[in-house]
């Protein structure tokens, strides 16, 4: 948990973080604190108005134990390995911290970091109303009953993954032409007319 903390707050990157302990104080600005009173709290800010290394997708409305859902996550994305999976009050949040920070100017980067939350949004069947969002508060990995992984994603190798785990999921549709040609085989075949 140390090493994990100490990749949060280089993560992080500033002196002072917006933090709070409950969601009714997310409705009134949040005066900045020191990092290591923040990171006591519940609920952090995560990104600034200029740049993010995160990537968290929500998921609600899942009441499965921490290690069920960490290994339907695990089964879900590998070879992915989020660095956090966070209990909390209704479902789960699973974070991703990236190894370099995604400037909010850089229009290209932003709709690939959007792309690779909404995709695994969808596979992970997560809260797809806040799927665009790359800035906010969600749940501090180190106050709540979390899985912890210390390594760093590259936003495109995550990028690569992700469209393959979400267009991957689909297989079932891969082969419909070839099923479609087999069943038409099937009912025009004399033997089923001869049993009729």
């Amino acid at each position: 948990e140390i090493e994990f903390r100490s990749i949060l707050l280089n993560a992080l990157y500033l002196n002072n973080l917006q933090s709070c302990n409950s969601k009714k104080e997310l409705e009134y600005y949040i005066k900045p604190k020191e990092n290591i009173f923040a990171l006591a709290d519940k609920f952090i800010r995560y990104g600034t108005k200029t740049a993010t290394r995160f990537i968290i997708i929500d998921v609600d409305n899942n009441s499965q134990t921490l290690e069920k859902f960490s290994e339907y996550v695990k089964c879900k994305l590998n070879p992915l390995n989020p660095n956090w999976i966070s209990k909390t009050d209704n479902g789960f949040h699973i974070g991703f911290i990236l190894d370099m920070p995604i400037w909010l100017n850089n229009d290209i980067k932003v709709k690939q970091a959007q792309e690779i939350k909404r995709d695994l949004t969808i596979l992970l069947n997560g809260d797809i109303a806040g799927s665009h969002r790359l800035i906010g508060y969600w749940r501090n990995p180190l106050t709540h009953q979390s899985t912890l992984n210390l390594k760093l994603h590259n936003l495109d190798e995550l990028h690569k993954i992700a469209m393959q785990q979400y267009f991957s999921s689909f297989s079932l549709f891969d082969n419909i032409e070839s099923n479609v040609s087999s069943f038409m085989v099937s009912v025009d075949s004399p033997d089923l007319y001869d049993e009729i």
